[in-house]
């Protein structure tokens, strides 16, 4: 298992987003990315739920877990779930 400081630069690298796209993209400073990726802070859930939707992982998976479970995050129904209940 990773620590998540470091399971958060491994994500960002591989979506080729510096620090400061990924700050643009999240609304947060460049010293706040900067601090999550040393360890010294951790990041909200808000912005956790982001970046993993952003990176197409699961929470679990960017917070240190060793399955790259990739997710689609839905906040809804779909249409189609009303369809196929009838």
């Amino acid at each position: 298992m990773k620590e998540m400081k470091d399971r958060l630069t491994e994500m960002r690298k591989q979506a080729k987003l510096s620090q400061q796209d990924l700050t643009d993209k999240l609304f947060v400073s460049r010293s706040t990315v900067s601090r999550w990726e040393n360890g010294e802070l951790t990041p909200s859930i808000a912005n956790l739920k982001e970046m993993a939707k952003l990176y197409g992982v699961s929470l679990d998976y960017l917070c240190g877990s060793d399955e790259p479970t990739r997710c689609l995050l839905y906040t809804s129904p779909s249409p189609r779930d009303k369809r196929q209940s009838r």
